[in-house]
């Protein structure tokens, strides 16, 4: 995976937990049916007027979550009149303008069933604080 293909610092400040135990990465392979785009449209999201950028989802609680089975999932999006309705608009926008955007951050809930149809496949990786020491690493698959 190139890291150089995601900006990841747009996430850093907005997602994290209270005490940031472990930090990582994921990666998912969105539905062929369905996606986020269609997630976003069915809560209420004006998907005509916005170009979805990023998603990140959560809950204070997992206790929360199990009551109702929802978790809040919110939608980075970028308005269209202003940066254009296509990848390669919004691109050529950006490049001209300082690579500089506001990003509209809309939430909503969502349940478990609903995420997951929006995605194909994932994988998501987690490390603590103590790898920020290890420069060289040797993963050994056992199983």
């Amino acid at each position: 995976m190139s890291y150089n293909k995601f900006n990841l610092e747009i996430l850093e400040n907005i997602v994290n937990t209270q005490y940031g135990d472990y930090g990582g990465l994921a990666q998912i392979d969105r539905s062929d049916l369905y996606d986020f785009h269609e997630l976003c449209q069915e809560k209420g999201v004006n998907m005509e007027k916005y170009f979805l950028i990023g998603i990140h989802f959560g809950s204070s609680s997992l206790k929360n979550v199990s009551v109702d089975n929802s978790f809040y999932c919110f939608a980075l999006l970028l308005d269209k009149k202003k940066y254009g309705s296509s990848f390669d608009e919004i691109v050529r926008y950006l490049n001209e303008n300082q690579n500089i955007a506001d990003i509209k951050s809309v939430n909503f809930k969502i349940t478990y069933s609903e995420l997951a149809k929006c995605i194909k496949r994932f994988n998501i990786g987690i490390v603590s604080p103590i790898t920020s020491h290890i420069k060289v690493s040797n993963i050994q698959e056992e199983r």
